[in-house]
């Protein structure tokens, strides 16, 4: 079992090159499954283990989506993303 320290590194070792490293499994079996399910989406969405960011583009306009992580280097990530989408992020 790792340690809550072995956990965080992993996490930040990882969260600059996750999207790349995951693109291809991505584009053939994600993003469909992504819009089809954050398409129903409304109002006030709290995210769970936001990661990167992925799902963040496939929320409808005028959801407000708070995003929680264990790693300040996936937030960062995320909010890189969020940041970039035609909204307004916090």
């Amino acid at each position: 079992m790792y340690t809550n320290e072995e956990i965080r590194y992993k996490y930040m070792k990882y969260a600059k090159f996750l999207d790349q490293y995951e693109k291809i499994p991505e584009q053939l079996f994600f993003k469909k499954r992504r819009q089809r399910l954050l398409k129903h989406a409304s109002g006030y969405v709290l995210e769970v283990a936001v990661g990167t960011g992925r799902n963040l583009p496939y929320y409808p306009e005028g959801c407000i989506v708070t995003g929680l992580d264990y790693s300040s280097d996936m937030l960062a990530e995320a909010k890189k993303k969020a940041e970039a989408l035609p909204c307004q992020s916090a």
